[in-house]
């Protein structure tokens, strides 16, 4: 199963936090980790990656921070994904990486999950990170409110 690592996540929030700003303002990582909890080491490097590729542009100094450089609605969510994930398939053997699978001269599961693997890896190409945001979980997978209450104890 697709698991997205701890960049992917925190680099989908600042994205997030950075898309709910006035345009022109930038945001500093101090603020976008103080208002999602995460150590700002982390997010600062995130936050250099998504630079790298374009994603945010940052202004230097103490007035200084991070602003969008592209649309949300220009960037796919395969796109996004691929920054940070090393592999985006469902099962090792269909990554581009060689493959050390010991079944796979018997394997007779690999053409079927080459099907659903494109197929979802379609759907992430067509998702849009603005797509993304405006997403709304059913309501069995919402937190509850006192357990945010709790956590904030």
């Amino acid at each position: 199963m697709i698991k997205l690592t701890r960049k992917t996540e925190y680099g989908l929030m600042a994205l997030r936090y950075l898309n709910q700003q006035v345009p022109g303002h930038v945001a500093n990582v101090k603020n976008i980790s103080k208002q999602y909890r995460i150590p700002s080491e982390l997010l600062a490097k995130v936050m250099q990656q998504l630079k790298k590729h374009g994603i945010v542009s940052s202004i230097k100094g103490t007035s200084g921070g991070y602003s969008l450089n592209m649309a949300l609605e220009d960037i796919s969510f395969l796109d996004y994904l691929q920054i940070f994930e090393e592999d985006t398939a469902l099962v090792e053997c269909l990554n581009h990486a060689p493959i050390s699978c010991h079944q796979l001269n018997c394997c007779d599961i690999r053409g079927p999950l080459s099907v659903i693997n494109t197929a979802v890896q379609q759907q992430f190409r067509v998702l849009s990170l603005q797509q993304v945001f405006c997403l709304e979980p059913p309501n069995s997978i919402k937190v509850p409110s006192s357990v945010l209450a709790a956590s904030d104890a």
